[in-house]
C-alpha cells in the first residue's frame, strides 16, 4: 500500500534509489504530508534542522549567504542588502524528490546556514529527526551509512552551489 501512495516519490528522490526497497518503504512510513503557501519560510537561517523535508511538487529557494535587513524611517524593514562579494547564493528546487533540511540527523546542535522558502504553494512530505535516527537504527550498518552518506552529498552540494 505504501508503495503505491508513494509511488512517484519513491520513482523520483535520489535516497529512495540508493537505498534498499526496504529502507524506502521505512522512510515512506514515517513521512507527513506538508503544505507550504507561496512566500512562506519553511527553515529560517541558522535554526536547528528538525526535520527532513522532500518535495513533492512546487518549488523552493534555497538561500546561502550574508543578508541583513536594514530598518526604515518608520522602523520598518526595507529589504535584503547584501554584504561581500559572494554574499547570496540561490539554489531552486523543483524536481520531485529533492530534498533539504537535516543533514546529519545524529548532530542535534547542527544550525541550517541556508533559509528555505516556498516560491509557489509546496507540498512536500517531511520525516523528523528522532524518525530519521529510528530509520538508520532499524536498517543495517551498510544501508544507515548509504543514507547518511547522501545526505551529506547534499549537504556538500547545497552548500558549495
Amino acid at each position: 500500500m505504501i508503495a503505491i501512495i508513494y509511488a512517484p516519490m519513491l520513482e523520483n528522490c535520489i535516497l529512495f534509489h540508493i537505498t534498499k526497497r526496504e529502507t524506502a518503504m521505512l522512510i515512506c512510513k514515517y513521512l507527513q504530508p506538508q503544505v507550504c503557501l507561496a512566500k512562506s519560510v519553511l527553515v529560517e537561517k541558522m535554526a536547528i534542522a528538525t526535520h527532513l523535508f522532500l518535495l513533492h511538487r512546487g518549488a523552493l529557494h534555497v538561500t546561502l549567504g550574508a543578508q541583513d535587513r536594514e530598518e526604515d524611517s518608520k522602523g520598518g524593514k526595507k529589504g535584503p542588502h547584501l554584504k561581500g562579494k559572494s554574499a547570496l547564493r540561490v539554489r531552486v528546487c523543483e524536481r520531485m524528490g529533492s530534498f533539504v533540511g537535516i543533514y546529519d540527523p545524529y548532530d542535534y546542535t547542527a544550525r541550517l546556514p541556508i533559509e528555505v522558502t516556498a516560491v509557489k504553494l509546496t507540498q512536500l512530505f517531511a520525516i523528523q529527526r528522532h524518525e530519521l535516527i529510528d530509520v538508520t537504527e532499524s536498517v543495517g550498518e551498510n544501508e544507515a551509512t548509504i543514507l547518511l552518506r547522501a545526505l551529506a552529498s547534499e549537504q556538500k552540494t547545497v552548500l558549495d552551489a
